[in-house]
């Protein structure tokens, strides 16, 4: 077999060209080899010697003399076996598939010194890939720039229509925040103040202050008009209204009445337009009152949250920082062509302090965007319980000057990094890191295989979420009280002690 011209693969990615000879591949200006593994450039003859060479330290004694029970971690890390094979290849040996006989041939070439030439065929190769690679890599980069310019021209665009947005603002008179059907939290956790008028939640309540209010009460339906509406619901609507009604009949009547009133109250008729997911996604300032509770302390914790489609727009992917709490987040279903529409999340992350790890199956988020680059959710932690977050994109910088967006080939390469660290935040690497913090090893870490749907065909399967209406506890903020409304009873109590999300596992 000749490493020279046969076929071979390296790990896909997105962005500038790869030039491939049988087993080497050049890319981002250097030749890498491979032999059943990933891709590995060469390393250089002083280092690999050093690798080859390696013997751990002798144990520590005791003043006695004798060996100490506690030992210092050996932080040597030994390659795998692919990695001393790829380096028998760049130096023009034949590679053995495993790692103790690769290292003795590579040892043995090195004789009684320290350097290894690489053999002039492979440079003479290097040469010739480098070349082609430089062609490729100046398109590429002619096409970056052309694409640059195109994103550069929308994001001015946005940047124009926020401003003009924020003038139109100014000039209105704030109507009352509707947010209460979400829970409207208008006094932070040290006072009945209400939040600073430049703040991103004043923001976010002036424009939910514009959507229509539903109606308090449902009204008397005639059978005409019960028919007409029963005839207007959807799939989903009629399934759950009949599902209620086989649940609770002989007041049928009565409850066919109030599910219909509410499945309108919860679905008020706001005429949306489609948009493209370019006109939500980035990177977005983040408030979260209730969190962050010192009124002095919230404007200096830099909160942020950012979002992008995946590849196949089947899911939206987010990577978060709330300093108490940082992650990334999942979306549930595809990504949504309407603003106002709520979308549901499962995240896992970090949680402050020691940086232990947060995996719950209750660790749910529901995000809306809103026109003006701007959003409302709340987010479920388990040390902190339910809370408020208000987002504005971030369209200007410090200085004042426009902040570039990320090219398509930026934004998959951040979601293909989100999702590695989503599925590295398990029970197993939980473990792992729990027995290292204490000076242990605790074995090689295991992330999670990759889902159905998405980019890959998956290992696993989720199961559907059920009643989406309880998919998340009521934030703390709703049972205090701090809505406007009268939800601080006993029952509101008692609902949050016996609640129940009913909905299968993700």
């Amino acid at each position: 077999m000749s490493y020279f011209d046969s076929d071979s693969e390296c790990e896909s990615y997105y962005g500038p060209p790869v030039v491939t000879r049988g087993a080497f591949t050049f890319k981002e200006g250097m030749i890498y080899a491979e032999f059943e593994g990933p891709c590995h450039p060469r390393t250089d003859a002083a280092e690999l010697h050093r690798l080859l060479t390696y013997s751990p330290p002798p144990p520590v004694l005791t003043k006695a003399g004798t060996v100490a029970k506690r030992q210092p971690k050996d932080t040597h890390v030994d390659p795998d076996a692919h990695y001393y094979s790829a380096q028998l290849i760049h130096y023009g040996l034949k590679p053995l598939k495993t790692k103790i006989p690769a290292k003795k041939r590579l040892l043995a070439a090195f004789g009684d010194g320290k350097t290894l030439q690489v053999p002039k065929a492979i440079i003479d190769l290097e040469a010739i890939m480098k070349k082609e690679w430089q062609t490729l890599d100046s398109k590429y980069k002619e096409e970056q720039e052309v694409q640059r310019k195109i994103q550069s021209k929308r994001d001015e665009e946005a940047r124009l229509e926020m401003i003009k947005w924020e003038e139109a603002r100014l000039l209105e008179k704030p109507g009352p925040s509707l947010i209460t059907t979400m829970g409207t939290t208008k006094m932070t956790a040290k006072g009945n103040a209400k939040p600073p008028t430049n703040s991103i939640q004043a923001r976010v309540d002036t424009v939910l202050a514009k959507r229509p209010k539903p109606a308090t009460q449902a009204p008397k339906m005639t059978s005409a008009e019960r028919q007409k509406a029963v005839n207007s619901l959807s799939v989903d609507q009629a399934r759950g209204l009949l599902a209620v009604l086989l649940e609770k009949i002989p007041a049928a009547e009565k409850i066919l009445d109030a599910e219909l009133f509410s499945i309108k109250a919860k679905s008020p008729k706001i005429k949306e337009k489609l948009v493209d997911s370019s006109v939500w996604t980035g990177v977005y300032d983040v408030e979260a009152p209730m969190i962050v509770e010192d009124q002095e302390l919230r404007g200096s914790v830099p909160s942020t949250l950012e979002i992008y489609p995946s590849s196949t727009s089947a899911h939206l992917w987010a990577s978060f920082e709330l300093g108490v709490l940082k992650g990334v987040m999942r979306s549930l279903h595809p990504v949504p062509k309407f603003l106002n529409t709520e979308v549901y999340f499962e995240y896992r992350g970090y949680e402050a302090g020691e940086d232990c790890m947060t995996f719950s199956d209750d660790n749910r988020a529901i995000l809306i965007f809103l026109p003006g680059g701007l959003f409302e959710g709340k987010i479920n932690t388990e040390c902190f319980g339910t809370f408020k977050i208000y987002g504005a994109l971030k369209v200007q910088g410090a200085g004042g000057n426009p902040i570039g967006r990320k090219s398509v080939t930026q934004q998959k390469e951040a979601v293909s990094s989100w999702k590695a660290d989503f599925r590295s935040i398990n029970y197993h690497n939980y473990e792992i890191a729990g027995t290292e913090r204490w000076g242990g090893w605790g074995g090689d870490t295991d992330d999670d295989k990759a889902f159905e749907s998405d980019t890959t065909d998956g290992k696993q399967k989720r199961k559907k979420v059920g009643n989406l209406h309880k998919f998340m506890k009521r934030t703390k903020d709703d049972l205090n009280g701090k809505d406007d409304s009268d939800s601080d009873s006993d029952k509101d109590i008692e609902d949050l002690d016996s609640f129940g999300y009913e909905c299968e596992a993700f």
